[in-house]
């Protein structure tokens, strides 16, 4: 077994008999088995158009913080800048340059 699946491993779990793996496995997937409620899973597993606007905008301050990044296309020290007036796709010192804006995409259905 992998290292990284035995470090996870609990002693409660190691040299089990196969009756005891299967009653811990019945356990395991009974509670795995189980609905969620939406509200319990927002933020975490689901996000709101909400979250995603919050979570996009947080990584645009945090890039305008950090002055870009390396190899991302997005100004910063040493790296080209856009053009003023840049449209969506534009020509620069490197090549050419795709300029998209962020968009949501929602898959989401009604829940009840």
């Amino acid at each position: 077994m992998p290292s990284w699946i035995q470090t996870q491993l609990q002693d409660a779990f190691v040299n089990l008999s196969t009756e005891e793996a299967v009653q811990a496995s019945r356990r395991f997937l009974r509670l795995m088995g189980q609905p969620f409620n939406k509200e319990d899973q927002l933020g975490l597993a689901l996000l709101t158009r909400e979250h995603v606007a919050k979570l996009v905008a947080q990584n645009q301050a945090e890039l305008i913080r950090t002055g870009g990044l390396l190899g991302s296309g997005v100004g910063g020290p040493g790296l080209p800048t856009m053009p003023v007036g840049a449209g969506p796709t534009t020509h620069v010192p490197y090549g050419l340059t795709t300029v998209n804006q962020p968009r949501v995409v929602s898959t989401a259905t009604n829940f009840k």
